[in-house]
């Protein structure tokens, strides 16, 4: 018996969503081959294919069929070739998949015609990550925040990067600029920053960047950690003390678990 949507494509062949939810039936069915017929139409018959084309390829890639959302979205590309969502959903599939060479050639052909590409360098720098090349993802990152020098991504990751790679003034540089945008709000990145401060000697601000730190999250025990560890590091060993004393009494006061359990 044919199911409903099959019967809606029949009385709509020209509909792309018809196409597509037959695509979705299909996939449901573990019908593969039907999947990616009925999707591809879907890209061919839309006006503008690009929604169907990023909807199919991450339907796919949900079921481990990345090669074949790999398909939908190249063929959507020959149609639309200027989308730069259609190009980066691409990178990022083949990323997913374990192909960042791939991933990489691509994005190299994109960036020689389209250099100011944001969103097409952060998945650059993913790529090199992923293959231990810090130095190109650090570049990657680098050309973002000499354009945008306030972007929140690439400076947290490029602080990131460059603390482990010893460059600790440029990562000190990274981290004021995600804290400047951030605020308070983002107790992680003013947690990174004081940590960092603390290991570069500059103790005065890592300490009173810590401080609020467990001023605001009174209850979390890392931040009374990162703060005696700084504490120590000034030379402030009683108040170090109080604070990991701080976290013997946080431990304490928790529930244990058959209390939690009961």
């Amino acid at each position: 018996m044919r199911s409903k949507r099959t019967q809606s494509v029949e009385k709509r062949p020209n509909d792309p969503e018809a196409w597509y939810l037959q695509g979705v039936a299909a996939l449901e069915a573990g019908r593969i081959d039907g999947a990616v017929h009925a999707f591809l139409r879907a890209v061919e018959l839309a006006p503008d294919g690009c929604e169907h084309a990023l909807a199919a390829a991450a339907q796919l890639s949900r079921t481990g069929a990345r090669r074949e959302g790999e398909l939908i979205l190249r063929r959507a590309l020959t149609r639309f070739p200027a989308r730069p969502e259609l190009r980066d959903g691409l990178v990022l599939l083949l990323i997913d998949d374990g192909r960042e060479r791939v991933a990489l050639a691509e994005a190299t052909i994109a960036l020689r015609a389209d250099p100011e590409a944001i969103s097409l360098r952060l998945l650059a720098a993913t790529a090199y990550e992923r293959l231990g090349q810090a130095d190109n993802a650090i570049e990657q990152l680098a050309s973002i925040t000499a354009r945008l020098p306030t972007h929140v991504e690439a400076n947290r990751r490029l602080g990131t990067l460059l603390a482990e790679t010893g460059d600790f003034a440029g990562a000190l540089h990274c981290w004021r600029q995600v804290v400047a945008q951030r605020g308070a709000a983002d107790h992680e990145a003013l947690t990174t920053l004081g940590r960092q401060l603390s290991a570069a000697g500059e103790h005065r601000e890592a300490l009173r960047i810590l401080y609020d730190v467990a001023a605001m999250k009174p209850a979390l025990a890392s931040a009374h950690a990162n703060l005696g560890m700084a504490l120590l590091a000034s030379g402030h060993v009683q108040e170090a003390v109080r604070s990991f004393r701080r976290i013997l009494e946080l431990d304490a006061a928790w529930p244990s678990r058959d209390a939690v359990s009961s």
